[in-house]
Formats: C-alpha cells, structure tokens, sequence
C-alpha cells in the first residue's frame, strides 16, 4: 500500500489538512506527477493541501476538484540562512 492508500483510510473529520514534502528547489509550479498526487488527496477528502520544499513561494492559492479541495504549492521560506 501506498502513503495515499494510508490517507484514503483514514476515519478522521473534515477539515483534513495535508503538509506535503515535494518540489524542486527554486521551483513554484506543481510537476504533472505532483498534481497527480495532489488530486488524489483531495480524492480522499482532504481540503488544503500544504507544500513545502521548494525555497520559493507560490504565487497563489490553487483551487482543486471544482473548488472541493486548495492546494498551496510552496509557502517558500520563514527562516533559512541562505
């Protein structure tokens, strides 16, 4: 089974939230495998999808599945001693 097999399962109550660790750096745009996997959340009732990893922020928020899910790409960096 895979992690989003694991999620699919899950019993828990809306809204549910997933942080995900996905992207190449300096990038602020999903990869097709990346929307894949971010629709297949939002399949499994999971409302905001959180990316992290990328050093860049999105520039907005993506709205998924006719408005059932969002999905923020990358929120870029808080701290980072670059």
């Amino acid at each position: 089974p895979s992690d989003l097999d694991w999620v699919c399962g899950l019993h828990a109550a809306p809204p549910l939230v997933a942080f995900v660790h996905w992207g190449e750096e300096y990038v602020t745009t999903p990869t097709g495998e990346e929307r894949q996997i971010a629709d297949a959340l939002a399949r499994c009732g999971v409302s905001l999808i959180v990316g992290n990893h990328s050093h860049q922020a999105s520039a907005g928020i993506e709205s998924l599945r006719g408005g059932a899910a969002q999905m923020v790409y990358s929120l870029g960096n808080f701290i980072f001693d670059q």
